[in-house]
């Protein structure tokens, strides 16, 4: 994969290592890319079930299913 100098003179010009670096940059884009894809899919899914629980006028304080338990404490008492 090297140049021909190089392969008859057992020098290695580090083509294969930047073939690797490119693949692995390769497959790094697409996990990063599916990963902004999974986390707006995710944002999207849980605006609407806000947005259909403020519509409903239920306020589901006991509910396993209220916003603070999907979203996480973002607030706390006082602060």
């Amino acid at each position: 994969m090297g140049s021909i100098v190089g392969d008859l003179m057992g020098i290695d010009d580090g083509s294969a290592a930047r073939q690797q670096i490119a693949k692995q940059s390769e497959a790094i884009a697409k996990q990063e890319a599916t990963t902004a894809a999974k986390e707006s899919q995710l944002a999207q899914d849980t605006q609407k079930r806000i947005i259909a629980r403020r519509g409903g006028g239920q306020r589901m304080l006991l509910s396993q299913e209220r916003p603070d338990a999907e979203l996480g404490i973002q607030q706390t008492l006082g602060g």
